[in-house]
């Protein structure tokens, strides 16, 4: 007893050291954990340093099967030079340019979703034209989304001797994205700009469907604005990029924005930091807000999409050509346009929500020094023509240099038109050649 009275101070002593030193690595954790975002908003040259931090962070969580938020320090659509500014998404949610620590730790086994899964999912028939190259952008743990990109020979060549010779080409190619209306498919562009890029050299194209838009999944009561659109083109331009099928240190963009389509880039471009690789947009029959008229067939198209039952698939398309174009519709055609584009009744109603939901960026728009070709139909019954000529005003910026050689230099190259052609608001089935003819002159 007396040997063990005198091993027991120190083994007390021993046990208090333990536990001591356990509290001081627990509190050390928690309060490394509670720096961590303040830690990651230093301006730091060192990023390497704050992305280790982050990784060992997540993983931590990770166990604990917390829920976390990616981190990204830069995008095409968020641009920042340190790791200052941090960008938020969802978890699922991909990021660009860098990799968020989380991409890194679950993207690796995430499998693709195929076309075929999508439709059983959400009841969409499966496509009657099959595209090879066709993938698909898991945005978040409710959304994906269909988009290809697609090259002229003379880029696929390209293409061919960038990752032969293994480096950066000096010159690069044009990429167009086009993003179409509120409730058409790419797959009804497909057929034209296959036409269009087989007589050109240098060019690729980017279609995708937008959240809603058929052959999407989506959540039917998420609000897809605007802004949300925005940030889809950015992944997908990262993704890509990811991919090397794209570089925008040599690549230039152009965008061709056709209705609710151009209301989505005017959000692109005027959040866009990098605007130096933008080189034009051409916008077709679009908008700049949701201004009253426009409102209110949002209003009634809501009424009446909500009223029919969801198989009156045909009955949507019927409403809303009687609306926007000034061609009958007929059965053949009826049919020819359920085949390439089953969008359903839910989707068109996420559509309009998500339209309603968006800001305007007009007045940061019309500052733009960036070159606008703007297209508005004749027989337009959808879109005001005033629309059309307010996109294609420029009004100077106010805090502008004028006398910036370089700036004033940019301002007198700068162009913005406005073109009126024949037929209603859907150029694609009103008036198809100058679709093409517009497609080939960018």
């Amino acid at each position: 007893m007396a040997k063990l009275s005198k091993l027991q101070p120190n083994s007390i002593v021993g046990l208090g050291q333990i536990l001591k030193s356990q509290e001081d690595q627990t509190n050390k954790l928690i309060q490394r954990q509670e720096d961590l975002k303040l830690v990651l908003h230093k301006s730091s040259k060192k990023e390497a340093d704050c992305r280790i931090l982050l990784k060992e962070y997540c993983e931590e969580k990770l166990k604990e099967d917390v829920q976390l938020l990616l981190l990204s320090t830069q995008s095409f659509y968020y641009y920042h030079v340190n790791i200052d500014a941090i960008r938020k998404m969802y978890q699922f949610q991909m990021c660009t340019p860098l990799k968020a620590v989380l991409d890194e730790l679950k993207y690796d086994s995430l499998r693709e979703l195929t076309i075929e899964e999508v439709c059983q999912f959400m009841g969409y028939d499966e496509p009657t034209i099959q595209i090879k190259d066709l993938q698909y952008l898991t945005i978040d743990q409710f959304t994906a989304i269909p988009y290809i990109l697609i090259e002229s020979p003379q880029s696929i060549k390209r293409q061919k001797q960038r990752q032969k010779e293994q480096k950066q080409l000096q010159s690069g190619v044009e990429i167009i994205i086009l993003i179409h209306d509120m409730f058409e498919s790419f797959y009804e562009y497909y057929e034209i700009v296959q036409q269009c890029l087989n007589e050109q050299e240098n060019k690729k194209m980017i279609l995708f469907n937008t959240p809603g838009q058929a052959y999407t999944l989506f959540k039917k009561d998420h609000q897809y604005t605007n802004i949300y659109v925005a940030q889809i083109i950015d992944q997908i331009l990262f993704q890509l990029t990811e991919q090397d099928q794209i570089n925008l240190q040599s690549d230039t963009l152009k965008f061709i924005g056709i209705g609710s389509g151009g209301f989505h880039t005017q959000a692109f471009v005027t959040q866009a930091q990098t605007l130096p690789y933008i080189q034009n947009i051409t916008l077709i029959n679009s908008f700049s807000s949701i201004y009253q008229q426009l409102h209110q067939f949002f209003d009634q198209s809501l009424k009446i999409f909500t009223s029919q039952p969801p198989s009156s698939l045909d009955l949507a398309f019927e409403y809303t050509n009687t609306i926007m174009n000034t061609k009958h519709l007929t059965e053949g055609n009826l049919a020819h346009l359920l085949n390439l584009n089953p969008i359903s009744l839910q989707g068109r109603v996420c559509i309009i929500n998500g339209l309603l939901q968006s800001p305007s960026f007009s007045d940061r728009f019309t500052k733009l020094i960036i070159t606008v070709q703007v297209y508005h139909s004749l027989k337009n019954c959808l879109i005001n023509i005033s629309e059309s000529e307010y996109l294609q005003t420029f009004t100077q910026d106010e805090g502008l240099d004028v006398n910036n050689v370089a700036i004033s230099k940019k301002i007198s190259s700068t162009r913005r038109t406005i073109n009126y052609i024949e037929g209603g608001h859907q150029i694609l089935y009103e008036n198809r050649d100058s679709l093409i003819q517009i497609i080939s002159q960018i």
